[in-house]
């Protein structure tokens, strides 16, 4: 995306309601996925993180068919949650940053991006475990650890964007006193 176009959907996100709007979607989306998976106990994150197929064989077995079946339940509201997000999270980047008359610098514009560069990780992961879960692709060491690279990174990327938020939110409390 060239600067102008990505700078004007950096102005276009930094207001107020869309970071509300998209928080609450998110939110809501949250709670959701966290009904269906707490069924499973911690084992749906470590199904995401684990570069093992031998500990992925081993959470999808002691699942069994049903919990399996929980699992995959959570993608028709997974694979729109990193939309939510996303938005969200980038929303509140640009909304903590944005200077009227003054163009972004390339940090904020690229802190700006990491949310959707987490949202496309996330897409790619679940992409990945389905396939996987539905046999379509077998379950290898590198389809494995392909799916967990993107998870992680994904969960880095979160990371390093609610950290940007709170050093945002701190910074522009501090300006207002």
């Amino acid at each position: 995306m060239e600067a102008n176009r990505l700078e004007r959907f950096y102005f276009r996100l930094a207001q107020g309601r869309i970071v509300a709007i998209f928080g609450f979607l998110y939110t809501i989306s949250q709670i959701i996925m966290f009904k269906i998976l707490s069924r499973l106990g911690s084992d749906p994150l470590m199904l995401q993180i684990t570069f093992s197929k031998e500990r992925f064989l081993e959470i999808v077995g002691g699942w069994g068919r049903y919990g399996v079946g929980i699992y995959k339940s959570h993608y028709w509201f997974d694979f729109v949650h990193p939309i939510w997000y996303s938005i969200f999270l980038a929303s509140f980047i640009a909304w903590l940053s944005a200077k009227k008359g003054a163009s972004p610098s390339r940090g904020l514009l690229l802190l700006f991006c990491l949310p959707f560069a987490a949202g496309l990780c996330d897409l790619a992961e679940n992409i990945f475990h389905v396939l996987m879960l539905n046999s379509v692709i077998r379950i290898t060491t590198f389809s494995v650890a392909s799916s967990a690279a993107f998870a992680n990174t994904k969960w880095l990327f979160a990371g390093i964007s609610i950290a940007a938020i709170i050093v945002l939110g701190i910074k522009k409390a501090r300006a207002k006193h």
